[in-house]
């Protein structure tokens, strides 16, 4: 009925879809990792077991790899301008007030 490139394909797409949402960064690099499934599976006719392994570990090394870029780069910023490493260092910290609040 479906063939195991389409399936993975459209796995990608519902990881996709959820992840807009719920959006966290984590669900993108399951989608890319099925998409890289899909791929290998286009390429050569693997077993069951290849393609949960190639779609684990190409998830895994993405997320590892690119979570940091991608939230740097999509993560937004404070309405102040600061960035949240930043400011969390502020965290439990004394500070003089220099000015009137």
């Amino acid at each position: 009925m479906f063939s195991a490139p389409l399936i993975w394909f459209l796995v990608g797409v519902a990881f996709l879809i959820a992840e807009l949402l719920m959006p966290g960064l984590i669900l993108i690099f399951f989608c890319l990792g099925s998409f890289v499934a899909s791929l290998v599976l286009l390429v050569a006719d693997v077993s069951v077991q290849v393609q949960i392994a190639v779609f684990l570990a190409s998830s895994l090394v993405l997320l590892f790899a690119l979570r940091k870029v991608f939230m740097r780069t999509f993560g937004g910023r404070f309405k102040d301008g600061t960035d949240k490493e930043i400011s969390d260092r502020a965290v439990g910290r004394q500070a003089l007030v220099t000015g009137a609040i």
